[in-house]
């Protein structure tokens, strides 16, 4: 007579035991992996809509007479610039940074109470609510003059500082994690010269600040920084958008 050989019933608790283990080892790393993508999808498709808004709006300005960016004030790109390219995008939710024209002020828990705007990371300034990609903190000087929250979902903020005007991107706003620059935040560069639109690391952009920009590493760039070209995470705007 043949033998029959079989698993015996401890065999097999002990086989679902190691694949369920490997399993809750592996599932977080490739939902995380899935997310690290998504997010890239996201950061393409957005500024693929605000570079167009951006070009349609420079030609509303010229042919009204309005300044892009007004280097005798601010290094920002002016109010009148950004609600003409407001005018070609679709969005739900706006408010301004603290000091800045209006009344909607992004950063009204300075008071105590919790912002209304939760989407937006913009804290009494000059401070965020974003992480450098070495987990450092990002100051806010290149979110420092308005914020939208566009229809798909993303936060947009607009601002500047030494190197230039910058439009800061949060794929999946501030209300949801990780806010990192780098992962799910994403920066664009706006030339004080050529007005050129361009994703911060891009080779042919000009910074005055660009440790950041040379590279998409949490060991490139400052792990705590003041501005956007600076911090580590800074060249992965341009990294992910072309690759």
């Amino acid at each position: 007579m043949r033998k029959i050989v079989g698993f015996t019933l401890a065999e097999t608790l002990i086989t679902l035991i190691i694949i369920g283990v490997i399993a809750v080892l592996m599932v977080p790393t490739l939902y995380s992996r899935i997310m690290e993508y998504e997010y890239k999808q996201v950061w393409k498709k957005d500024f693929a809509l605000l570079s167009n808004a951006f070009n349609l709006a420079k030609v509303d300005a010229e042919s009204v007479g309005i300044m892009l960016v007004d280097l005798n004030v601010s290094t920002s790109l002016t109010y009148d610039f950004i609600n003409l390219m407001l005018k070609h995008v679709k969005y739900v939710d706006t408010c301004e940074h603290s000091g800045q024209a209006g009344t909607k002020n992004c950063d009204n828990y300075r008071d105590g109470r919790k912002s209304v705007y939760t989407w937006s990371c913009v804290l009494p300034q000059p401070y965020t609510g974003y992480k450098t990609l070495g987990e450092g903190t990002l100051n806010g000087y290149d979110f420092n003059n308005k914020a939208v929250l566009l229809e798909n979902g993303s936060a947009v903020y607009f601002g500047g500082s030494h190197s230039g005007a910058s439009i800061v991107v949060d794929v999946n706003n501030c209300s949801k994690g990780p806010n990192v620059l780098g992962k799910d935040v994403f920066a664009i560069h706006v030339n004080r010269d050529g007005y050129r639109f361009l994703p911060v690391g891009a080779q042919d952009m000009a910074m005055t600040y660009k440790q950041g920009t040379l590279g998409c590493s949490k060991d490139i760039g400052e792990i705590t920084a003041n501005y956007i070209g600076a911090a580590a995470g800074a060249g992965c705007s341009a990294k992910y958008l072309y690759e």
